[in-house]
């Protein structure tokens, strides 16, 4: 905060270039209406909620209807054109509340005038007429009021967290964009963690930018809860509206080294394990990481920031601190780079070295990094006794205290429920209590954002499986 606000006095960020509020925050039934569609088909980012009885409501309400010409157009999108994660957002916040899903942006019969790629086609338009149909003949708007109370409780939660945790000036004083677009962050009920940054420039408007948050907590009422820990992904996000137009932009710029960097099997594997799966996802991520890496930096100091670093280079970004120095540049050089966009040709050289290095990066990083050498249960068993509750993780060395396991490519449901932790005196066993159901395949994924060695050194990524009898 003491670096923010040395930037006000020496003048490099006018106050009136500040954002006159923060966001507006809006339980929003475009959102819910999507997701809610994409929940129903099974997709696995949408089928997170941790709003036990919310989901319940869900399925009972909107059961009649699994049929829909709706939700089999989507599954059948999901499949050939990948539609899923942020596309749905992106979609939504193109249209006018439900029922009428009138068009905000002119959508032409190939989906022209949406910014999301694969919407491009005759199905964005085929889509948004089926999910009309949907909204009207599920009476959604029924399902939506009944619901008021859940999404005012929430909304008013969020608000208080935006307005006391986040600094907003940072953003216009890093990205050098005065505050032309409005903000706008919406809770994403059935997004469990899942979190997206979608942008839409209304015909008749400025441009909004969202952050569309994921509620990944509840309090002992059952109620969504914004946790301080949370406040990287809230910057996360809005930095995505700043960082993809860029981007976008200066295609060619980035897109040599990107698509050397995913040619890598190494870099290729860590990135499909948070569904990035092309080159300009993976250097809007980077970009979106490094800036949250600054704003730490700037807010809160270097420990923060480091602890961010390691994290992020621990699940793939393995030139993230080469990123963190080159915006370190940049923020000494505002007198020349008034813009992140006038930096592009330093960050885009960032990329290419670490194309061209990725494999010694790779070498040098797994040879220091602790690692899992045992798993009891056997790693991809059968037959687990469902009454054995105790997990048992070996490392090659002496670990520090923290635990971070996240569910796997089969989603939340597939992540078994930890009831307890334990260490032996050497640090280099650790015990899980679990709770396990019969006939049940489980994924857990051990990754290094808590999980490092006493010296501090992240560990490698390992996707433990196995299915009881």
């Amino acid at each position: 905060m003491i670096r923010l606000r040395s930037l006000l006095l020496l003048g490099v960020l006018h106050l009136t270039d500040l954002p006159a509020q923060v966001p507006t925050v809006r339980a929003d039934p475009r959102i819910e209406l999507t997701t809610i569609v994409f929940r129903l088909i099974g997709a696995e980012e949408y089928n997170q909620c941790q709003l036990p009885g919310y989901a319940a409501d869900i399925d009972r309400y909107f059961a009649p209807f699994r049929d829909h010409p709706a939700l089999k157009l989507a599954a059948s999108l999901r499949a050939t054109h990948g539609i899923g994660f942020d596309a749905v957002p992106f979609l939504a916040i193109a249209l006018t509340d439900p029922p009428t899903l009138a068009e905000r942006v002119v959508i032409g019969a190939n989906g022209e005038g949406l910014s999301e790629r694969r919407w491009a086609g005759p199905h964005a338009r085929q889509f948004i007429t089926a999910l009309r149909q949907f909204a009207e003949e599920s009476k959604f708007a029924e399902f939506f009021a009944a619901h008021r109370a859940l999404y005012d409780s929430t909304t008013a939660r969020m608000q208080r967290f935006m307005g006391s945790q986040v600094e907003w000036p940072w953003f216009t004083a890093f990205f050098g964009e005065a505050p032309t677009a409005r903000f706008m962050a919406v809770p994403g009920m059935c997004n469990g963690g899942g979190n997206y940054g979608p942008r839409v420039l209304p015909a008749n408007g400025p441009e909004e930018r969202y952050a569309i948050l994921g509620m990944s907590r509840v309090d002992s009422a059952g109620l969504p809860v914004m946790h301080p820990g949370g406040l990287p992904t809230v910057i996360h996000e809005f930095n995505h509206s700043f960082v993809n137009p860029v981007v976008a932009r200066h295609r060619e710029a980035f897109r040599g080294a990107g698509l050397q960097l995913l040619a890598d099997s190494t870099v290729r594997a860590m990135m499909a394990a948070r569904a990035y799966g092309d080159w300009e996802t993976i250097v809007n991520e980077s970009l979106v990481r490094a800036a949250v890496v600054r704003y730490l930096r700037a807010t809160q100091g270097d420990s923060a920031a480091t602890v961010e670093l390691q994290a992020q280079a621990s699940i793939g970004f393995l030139w993230i601190g080469a990123l963190d120095s080159a915006l370190a540049a940049y923020e000494a050089s505002r007198a020349t780079h008034r813009k992140l966009e006038q930096f592009v040709p330093q960050l885009a050289a960032v990329f290419g070295a670490a194309a061209r290095d990725i494999k010694a990066t790779i070498a040098r990083l797994e040879a220091s990094r602790p690692k899992i050498v045992a798993f009891t249960p056997t790693p991809g068993a059968t037959e687990v006794d469902p009454t054995d509750s105790l997990i048992t993780v070996r490392f090659d060395r002496p670990m520090g205290r923290g635990l971070s396991i996240n569910y796997g490519p089969l989603g939340q449901a597939a992540m078994p429920k930890v009831l307890g932790r334990s260490w032996d005196s050497t640090g280099t066993v650790l015990t899980l209590r679990v709770g396990l159901q019969p006939a049940t395949s489980y994924q857990m994924l051990f990754f290094g954002a808590s999980f490092r060695s006493r010296e501090g050194v992240p560990l490698a990524e390992r996707l433990f499986t196995f299915k009881t009898r």
